[in-house]
């Protein structure tokens, strides 16, 4: 898996490593990508929430957002195309703290795998969003990893009680207000870039996922207003469906810093053929016949005199006057969608142009799940426990095995569907309701 999207040889990776950089979360990405096309969902904002870090991208038009630059650590850019993801330091193994102005935090520092939450009780000492979910009741000990691993909720309230007191709040509040903070913090987030996007959430749904993801996922939507919340199959593993799901690529780009109104036609397409025999020469090497591989062009454009650039996709050559004129206005378009205004006055500057050949394999196949009514049969309700939500604690709160669940199940919140390695958290005010793929979506 490699940081532009798509798969490569072990041996092709060797000679190039940097690519595979934030290779799981890419591989998430196109898992987003492939559930937009399967479900005709062409707008999705993707959050993958793991033990550490929580991941952010966008799939458009069931098109990814891509990049050529990413701040890897402080000042120390990486230049070269790759998947737009923005990642922060949260997650269900994030410490809560409380910092020297007395200010409740939750991450970056992180507990890691080892030791991890206390209520693993593998020698953690700090309370961490997890040991929060414990304490709220939203992970059962009883169900956690399929019953195969066992939690200790006196572990989690022992860690997390002298921040609690030290607030002035009981131990069920001090752990909703972790959630919170938790729930705010990727909210911003979102807001954040997409707004730098020129993108309104309402337009959009949330695909969530990671082990962590679904216990949020229904108050991000709300937050946001979004349309609703998608959890796919399999979340805890999703990036991994991602990685098999995609496609064989090869990348090849050629820095030109140069007037766009300068090129002829055909010098234009000269460019980009030159980086098409290379790419498709790549692929070939990895055992793909010419017939088999499809191409795509972009170039890095900007207005002269700007030092941002904007990612613009162009047809296929050969060109001419007509093409360039159609190539010059949508970036324009680009712009605007981007920045919010266009400036057609100003000569365009082409920073880099990039070829990308892809070579198709065999996708894998996900059959629809059985199809039920709007009742979740007898069998999914596994029990009913208190939980501790919406600052109140709620009674005989339902938890559902998802392996039980059939297409058409429709379940009202406060509730919590549990599965090997995820649960998904229903509001109050919330609806879940099963597709046939077995994904769960979740309106507002």
């Amino acid at each position: 898996m490699q940081l532009s999207g798509g798969a490569r040889t072990l041996e092709k990776s060797k000679q190039n490593p940097i690519n595979t950089i934030n290779s799981g979360p890419v591989g998430g990405t196109l898992g987003t990508q492939t559930y937009s096309r399967w479900t005709n969902s062409p707008n999705l904002l993707m959050m993958d929430t793991g033990g550490t870090t929580t991941d952010f991208s966008i799939v458009r038009g069931h098109d990814l957002m891509l990049t050529n630059i990413k701040e890897v650590e402080l000042r120390v850019p990486l230049m070269l195309p790759m998947i737009d993801i923005t990642s922060i330091g949260a997650g269900g193994g994030s410490l809560i703290y409380r910092d020297t102005a007395g200010v409740l935090r939750v991450g970056p520092q992180s507990a890691g795998a080892r030791p991890g939450p206390a209520c693993y009780n593998l020698g953690g000492t700090e309370p961490t969003l997890s040991d929060a979910y414990v304490i709220m009741g939203l992970l059962q000990p009883d169900y956690f990893l399929g019953g195969r691993m066992r939690l200790y909720p006196e572990l989690a309230e022992k860690t997390l009680a002298p921040i609690a007191t030290s607030m002035g709040l009981a131990l069920q509040e001090a752990a909703q207000t972790a959630f919170e903070l938790y729930t705010v913090h990727t909210s911003e987030v979102i807001r954040r870039i997409t707004a730098y996007k020129g993108i309104d959430t309402r337009d959009f749904a949330l695909m969530a996922f990671g082990s962590a993801g679904p216990m949020h996922a229904c108050y991000t939507i709300r937050d946001l207003a979004m349309q609703e919340a998608i959890i796919p199959l399999h979340p805890g593993g999703f990036s991994a469906f991602g990685m098999i799901s995609t496609d064989m690529r090869a990348d090849n780009s050629e820095g030109l810093m140069r007037r766009l109104d300068t090129f002829t036609p055909e010098e234009f397409d000269d460019h980009f053929k030159a980086l098409e025999a290379i790419s498709g020469e790549d692929l070939k090497k990895q055992g793909f016949d010419p017939e088999e591989v499809t191409l795509e062009r972009v170039y890095y454009g900007m207005y002269l005199g700007q030092t941002w650039e904007v990612l613009t996709r162009i047809p296929l050559g050969p060109y001419d006057a007509k093409t360039m004129k159609e190539i010059n206005s949508n970036f324009h378009k680009q712009h605007k969608q981007k920045y919010g205004y266009e400036a057609p006055e100003i000569p365009i500057m082409v920073a880099s142009i990039q070829s990308t050949a892809i070579g198709k394999i065999h996708m894998p196949d996900i059959s629809q799940i059985k199809e039920g009514d709007t009742q979740p049969p007898p069998d999914a309700l596994l029990t009913k426990r208190d939980v501790f939500l919406d600052r109140r604690v709620n009674n005989d709160v339902p938890f559902y095995s998802r392996a039980k669940l059939l297409a058409n199940n429709k379940i009202k919140g406060p509730a919590v569907v549990v599965e090997d390695l995820a649960t998904t958290v229903v509001g109050n005010g919330f609806t879940l309701l099963v597709d046939d793929m077995g994904s769960l979506r979740i309106k507002y």
